[in-house]
């Protein structure tokens, strides 16, 4: 087995000392996965021919972060990822024709060792329609992540959430 291509490039831009943008861009090449190919001793039963059948795949990912004040940040991003399997395809391991993907999250900086991470991740899968595990029919999907963190620094160098150029 091998692992795909994966070609990533990615922007982030300062527009003030309160604002960042990140703007992502990322290709993965999965054509390069060979089908696994089944003989058998008994001639009776055919060859059979087990494929990943996937394409190449990119996304397009833009963030923003917004320092409220010195210990609090607002957090936002969209995104559209391609799917990897083919237009005529499904599968229970991607049930997806492409995801649209969105969050929001929100950080505090309570203590210069302590901050306090909250986030949530929305993706939309494009439905399909395809057949997966002998089911032919329309497939799609949804998923939910929200995420909270706390973070204990021992020797904090500066404030995480304070942007460049913003002093202490």
């Amino acid at each position: 087995a091998s692992l795909p291509t994966v070609l990533t490039a990615g922007f982030d831009i300062h527009p003030t000392n309160a604002l960042r943008i990140d703007i992502g861009v990322a290709f993965t090449g999965f054509d390069g996965f060979a089908p696994f190919v089944l003989h058998f001793s008994d001639s009776t039963i055919p060859t059979q021919t087990i494929g990943p059948n996937l394409k190449n795949t990119t996304s397009l990912r833009i963030g923003v972060e917004y320092l409220l004040s010195r210990t609090l940040a607002l957090r936002g991003g969209i995104g559209y990822a391609s799917s990897c399997r083919q237009d005529d395809s499904a599968s229970q391991y991607f049930p997806d024709n492409g995801a649209f993907l969105y969050s929001a999250g929100i950080g505090y900086q309570f203590t210069k060792n302590i901050r306090f991470d909250l986030g949530y991740r929305g993706t939309a899968f494009a439905s399909k329609n395809g057949s997966a595990a002998s089911y032919n029919g329309q497939y799609s999907a949804s998923q939910n992540l929200l995420a909270a963190s706390i973070a204990l620094a021992f020797e904090p160098a500066a404030n995480p959430l304070a942007a460049p150029g913003v002093k202490k």
